[in-house]
């Protein structure tokens, strides 16, 4: 074969994009090494990484010139994965491999994997959109570090050919070592996932005394996929609430696990230990995270705490200490379940579909309108304060409850708090309004009752004239948006799954607005 041609791919985005490997080699000429194609900087080293790898492995690499072309040449090629089929490419223009049969291997198998310079093979991000990109493209497999075999054997229908170093590479190629492609064992993953997500949470409703209402709130909100907004002065249990909030939360499918597994594939936070993500993601950013740490980008374009919360939480504690462009960035993830990073040649997509949960004081110090303490802050502290949370900002959170410590102080005082429910009695019914939504949005691109439309609302939250009276009151009477009587409506619908009602009642309308404190407070 005059070129030799291999397939392998770069991370874009979540997915992955074919790259084609094309090598060169003339014996006439000075010797030399070029690689073209718009590469980046790590991919240029890989010159330095191949001639070492293969001169470890005992062969002689060839005195001639090289050239490597990198195809399509119209995108920038990021990161050592392209390692493996760049040395595969020069071996077979050499003859080291016999050049027919390589030739057929070629033509079957996607090639991914960087080099040690020993010739060893080490994990690469982004194993399994690699794999499934093998799939989509119809290859027979994909050859890959053995590190990444758990991780794109997700993947079903393609053949996973593990691989510890360049020369086990070689010999498969040549039919001098046969390699069993890997397969886990029936209902492997699925195994992993319920075994995976058993750990305890870390904080179970029944350790908190009181805070009825902000229970209730965070289970409305994890049945139906809302936003919640808790408010309250220091130390009344805002963290502790949101921290127990992992435990009522259902587990994650094995759609959603490879979706999640994709992200943090991509971001480098999977190793052989945890080949999959088997547990709804709990980000907490510090409040000084700047816009680019929360939404995605930089110079590789990569996904922020937005995208790594996908399925699962993003707790902003201290809310209000956040710049007020972090909390304006959210605006499209919030409303879309996405976001969109636009380059100048390239656009990039990250899902989102988080679940945001935000706690805040009222004012800079906390006390404002609290019985116990005296609020020092002046009116232009609090303005500001408070003109970070945007009429738009607050429109999109469906829930907004105060945390006080009354509950809690009245249990001391009698010295013994009433028993509290479980997080897994809670989990129970979660799980079940969701298995609601599940049969009632069957067939549909949405799963969860925050993620209906306007045009599913018209055919799925149909209430009473009486009722839709009921509720255009409180609209005039709080100069509500059109956007917050969208969000009550779908409040309101969850509320009814969980008391397992196929129509909207009144009191669920009115429970789904008392859910809005915020918009009950003009003064926020």
């Amino acid at each position: 074969m005059p070129t030799s041609k291999i397939v392998s791919g770069c991370p874009y985005g979540i997915e992955a994009r074919m790259v084609t490997v094309e090598v060169d080699l003339r014996k006439r000429g000075i010797p030399g090494f070029i690689l073209v194609g718009l590469p980046d900087q790590s991919t240029k080293e890989a010159r330095t990484r191949v001639l070492a790898s293969i001169r470890n492995c005992g062969i002689n690499f060839p005195a001639a010139k090289v050239t490597v072309n990198l195809a399509p040449a119209d995108f920038k090629k990021e990161g050592p994965e392209l390692d493996l089929p760049i040395a595969c490419g020069i071996l077979a223009q050499d003859d080291a491999i016999e050049r027919k049969r390589a030739e057929t291997v070629f033509a079957g198998y996607l090639f991914a994997g960087e080099l040690g310079l020993d010739g060893s093979l080490r994990r690469v991000r982004g194993a399994l959109s690699l794999a499934s990109l093998a799939k989509e493209k119809g290859f027979k497999g994909i050859v890959i570090p053995g590190d990444n075999k758990e991780e794109a054997a997700l993947i079903e229908g393609i053949d996973i050919i593990a691989c510890s170093s360049l020369m086990e590479v070689i010999r498969w190629i040549s039919g001098h070592q046969g390699i069993a492609p890997y397969r886990p064992e029936p209902e492997f993953w699925q195994h992993f996932l319920m075994n995976g997500g058993r750990r305890p949470p870390p904080v179970d409703f029944s350790d908190i005394q009181g805070n009825a209402l902000a229970k209730k709130a965070l289970e409305i909100s994890a049945a139906g996929g809302h936003h919640v907004l808790l408010i309250g002065p220091p130390g009344v249990g805002k963290t502790l609430l949101a921290r127990a909030y992992q435990g009522i939360l259902p587990p994650l499918t094995i759609a959603e696990a490879i979706e999640l597994t994709k992200i943090y594939s991509l971001s480098g936070y999977l190793d052989g230990r945890a080949p999959i993500v088997v547990e709804r993601p709990f980000r907490s950013p510090h409040h000084t995270a700047s816009d680019i740490a929360i939404i995605g980008g930089g110079s590789q374009a990569g996904p922020g705490e937005a995208s790594l919360s996908h399925r699962g939480v993003l707790f902003l504690d201290e809310m209000g200490e956040f710049h007020q462009d972090v909390l304006e960035a959210l605006r499209q993830p919030l409303e879309d379940g996405e976001v969109n990073i636009s380059r100048a040649a390239s656009k990039f997509r990250y899902p989102a579909r988080f679940q945001l949960i935000g706690a805040t004081n009222p004012c800079p110090c906390g006390w404002l309108g609290s019985p116990e303490r005296e609020c020092h802050c002046s009116a232009g502290q609090v303005f500001r304060y408070r003109r970070k949370f945007s009429g738009p900002i607050l429109d999109r959170i469906d829930i907004q409850t105060e945390v006080t410590a009354g509950e809690f102080r009245e249990a001391i005082a009698r010295r013994s708090g009433a028993a509290q429910e479980s997080s897994a009695a809670v989990k129970d019914r979660v799980v079940k309004a969701r298995q609601i939504q599940a049969q009632r949005f069957c067939g549909r691109d949405i799963g969860l009752n925050s993620e209906m439309t306007i045009k599913d609302l018209k055919i799925f939250c149909k209430i009473s004239q009486a009722e839709e009276k009921f509720l255009e009151d409180i609209m005039k009477r709080h100069g509500l948006s059109p956007r917050a009587y969208h969000r009550i409506l779908k409040v309101s619908r969850t509320i009814a799954d969980l008391n397992a009602r196929d129509t909207i009642s009144r009191e669920d309308i009115a429970l789904a607005v008392n859910m809005r404190s915020l918009d009950r407070q003009p003064e926020f």
